[in-house]
């Protein structure tokens, strides 16, 4: 099923489009029928493509779903297409993003329903916990991730040295 098309986000600056992230960290109530909406800030993010899809697959190692819009799905496809066809990489590749990952479509209210596999899987009842990672998020069950932050307990008192990135032509190094 495809998902509608929505008006496509301004443009700042010298003609760049907006480019928006998953950040923050929200928990919102799961009906009885599996029903959740989507956090505002998020669904800006998943709309920057003009489309109300979002996609979700579980996450063997953190036991979370992971989600994503249309720009993040397109930029893995562009990178499975790249490895050698029939090769092991490519359908180990292939079987994590396509055949295990669920294209949702979500109400103009931002409500989409979770599918029950993957609540079970996540262990999501009444909340789930929608978690910003930039280009992509995780939705948990509350406790569970607070119990995994208590796993990384002090990452956030040292520093972190983010590798430098080549600055595209046209633009000064930061």
């Amino acid at each position: 099923m495809s998902g509608t098309r929505r008006k496509q986000p301004a443009s700042r600056g010298k003609g760049r489009a907006l480019k928006r992230r998953f950040t923050s960290t929200h928990t919102n109530k799961v009906d009885g029928k599996g029903r959740v909406s989507v956090p505002a800030a998020f669904r800006a993010a998943l709309e920057e493509k003009g489309t109300n899809v979002l996609y979700l697959t579980p996450n063997r190692n953190d036991g979370a779903i992971d989600g994503f819009g249309e720009a993040y799905m397109e930029e893995v496809e562009k990178r499975i297409n790249a490895l050698t066809i029939g090769s092991p990489e490519r359908r180990t590749a292939e079987r994590r993003f396509f055949a295990r990952t669920r294209t949702i479509t979500y109400d103009p209210d931002g409500r989409f329903v979770l599918p029950r596999d993957l609540m079970e899987f996540a262990g999501i009842a009444d909340q789930a916990t929608f978690v910003g990672l930039g280009q992509r998020f995780q939705v948990w069950s509350p406790k569970a991730y607070e119990d995994s932050i208590g796993l990384f307990e002090g990452d956030d008192d040292g520093d972190v040295e983010l590798p430098a990135v080549p600055a595209a032509s046209g633009e000064a190094a930061q």
